[in-house]
């Protein structure tokens, strides 16, 4: 750090901030940049915070991101409370902390402050069982190193374009989750499936992750969880059974429920088993409030048992599954409207591979209510087959070039296609580009004229 030979100046609130020789220069967008609005706010001094967290203490204290923003002032919770707000690192993975309790040494007061000591129960992920650890072998987070990582990565020359991008991702009532194993593009939303839960870096390319279950391979619930766990998912797909699973796929477990099990006598049975299996697994983690419970066809059938069984009551998160085998458009957009109409505006909808279809893109971006997001594997699978869709989604012949990190010029493209789409069901877009690509021309306006002549008769 460089030592500031400032003494005196005014603050942000017009107030004079004094800063002593022990005191120093703080780099912008740094944690101690923000320490001088705090000093008088009966905060950790800047003196305790250049120590090692663990010496000092309080070592979880860090000013409240709300009183940083607003630069208002904000009096520390204990330490027990803080623990249990902002997690910690534990094994130098960062853990959920649900329950932070002192130990009887220090319940027993003899010290002010008391020592800090005690339990903790803890989580590596919502999707795993809850361990208790002591507290002395958890570490704290720091508040801001992700965002001093940020600043000296982003070139200023790119703030526009993020800027921008993400405008168009505001706009969107629908999230647009994108399947994506390609970390070098970041959008908002991604899905990944269980099986491709080795490819971490997707996690942090994305703000919201969903893990899938497949849709053409069996993963038990044990398998998803897991995969969950490993990707610090935010939802989690309930394991469902389509009929259009592949045996010899990679990560297809066989011991799911099949029309052969004993019991089972048609597919809609095993797909309830799967859910079934699932729905125990999450009411034991307590994960329910993260948990997608996918319907199959007839949809209606399927909600009937659902709310039989009581699902509908545990999750707030539905998906529509296998859109694919619905060849008609129109016959989709149906279908959503009666799934909508029967679970009311409280219920969470997502469209799984609902299509790309400029009559569907209409139908959204007129209908925002209609589902709450859906995923489309275009952005990536497109380039990689070395096509670009234009506003009809008509996948066009663009040959990409061969050689080392096309990856890099493959994520560009894909960017692209995930904006191109979240515009297209959004207020930003015009009716003009569906009357351009939806309304067919009639056969005069689509003939050729030859000569003169012809042209001259017309």
């Amino acid at each position: 750090m460089v030592q500031s030979e400032i003494h005196s100046g005014e603050g942000s609130n017009g107030s004079s901030t004094h800063l002593g020789r022990d005191e120093y220069y703080a780099e912008p967008g740094s944690e101690e940049e923000y320490l001088p609005e705090f000093r008088d706010c009966g905060l950790i001094p800047v003196s305790d915070f250049r120590k090692h967290p663990l010496s000092r203490s309080n070592p979880w204290a860090r000013p409240h991101p709300d009183s940083v923003r607003r630069r208002a002032t904000f009096e520390l919770e204990d330490p027990y409370t803080e623990l249990e707000e902002r997690g910690a690192k534990f094994n130098g993975e960062k853990v959920i902390v649900h329950e932070a309790h002192p130990s009887e040494a220090v319940l027993e007061g003899c010290e002010t402050p008391p020592p800090f000591e005690g339990e903790a129960v803890i989580q590596e992920s919502p999707f795993e069982t809850p361990t208790l650890v002591n507290i002395e072998d958890l570490d704290p987070i720091p508040r801001f190193e992700h965002t001093r990582t940020f600043a000296k990565r982003i070139p200023k020359y790119y703030e526009r374009e993020i800027q921008e991008k993400e405008e168009i991702a505001d706009a969107t009532p629908i999230d647009v989750y994108c399947s994506s194993v390609n970390p070098r593009w970041g959008w908002r939303w991604k899905i990944i499936s269980y099986y491709e839960a080795n490819r971490p870096a997707v996690r942090d390319s994305c703000e919201t992750l969903i893990v899938d279950s497949g849709f053409n391979r069996w993963g038990s619930p044990e398998d998803v969880l897991e995969a969950a766990a490993k990707m610090d998912a935010d939802y989690v797909f309930a394991t469902d059974v389509t009929g259009m699973e592949d045996p010899s796929n990679k990560g297809h477990n066989p011991d799911m429920p099949t029309v052969e099990d004993d019991g089972i006598d048609s597919q809609f049975e095993a797909a309830v088993e799967g859910i079934e299996r699932f729905m125990d697994r999450a009411r034991d983690l307590e994960i329910l409030d993260k948990t997608i419970l996918p319907i199959q066809h007839p949809y209606l059938d399927f909600l009937e048992v659902a709310e039989e069984k009581g699902w509908l009551d545990e999750v707030r998160y539905i998906a529509l599954g296998s859109l694919k085998r619905v060849e008609s458009v129109d016959r989709r957009i149906e279908m959503l409207h009666a799934v909508r109409k029967y679970v009311g505006d409280d219920m969470k909808i997502h469209a799984l591979a609902p299509g790309t279809e400029p009559e569907l893109l209409k139908e959204l971006r007129d209908n925002p209510n209609l589902i709450d997001s859906l995923d489309n594997s275009t952005p990536e699978k497109a380039p990689a087959s070395n096509k670009i869709p234009d506003a009809s989604w008509t996948q066009n012949k663009h040959l990409l070039p061969f050689g080392d990190d096309i990856s890099t010029v493959r994520a560009q493209y894909s960017g692209s296609i995930a904006v191109q789409f979240a515009y297209m069901i959004s207020p930003l877009c015009s009716d003009r580009t569906f009357d351009e690509v939806i309304e067919p021309k009639t056969d005069s306006e689509s003939e050729c004229i030859k000569t003169i002549d012809e042209w001259a008769a017309t």
